[in-house]
């Protein structure tokens, strides 16, 4: 499985068209609007050969001035089986001053 990184605004929106579900905050204009505020947004595909599998957008903000703070609200949206949701986890950034926070969005039982 390979992860694309930043990938172009076409495939983005390609990949949000084969998922069940497409959150407001996986959004490409929901990332533009962020970026508008001047705060970093990252967003990565998990692509097995020609499929789409996953996808996930994180947003980034500096937290109390020198630490970085990634967010990933109602994210990855997956598309396929696979470990595309661990590929995609292990893309983000991380160190002694990040801190990642994930929210995925979880669909509710059949029960």
């Amino acid at each position: 499985m390979q992860i694309v990184v930043e990938p172009d605004r076409r495939t983005w929106e390609n990949a949000a068209r084969l998922a069940d579900f497409w959150p407001l905050q996986q959004d490409w204009d929901y990332g533009l609007a962020v970026r508008w505020q001047s705060r970093p947004v990252l967003r990565l595909l998990a692509v097995d050969g020609s499929d789409v599998c996953g996808a996930l957008q994180l947003v980034g903000r500096r937290w109390l001035g020198f630490a970085e703070l990634w967010l990933a609200l109602r994210g990855p949206v997956l598309m396929g089986a696979g470990d595309a949701a661990a590929a995609l986890l292990a893309r983000i950034p991380r160190g002694i001053a990040r801190l990642a926070f994930v929210a995925p969005e979880i669909p509710a039982s059949a029960d």
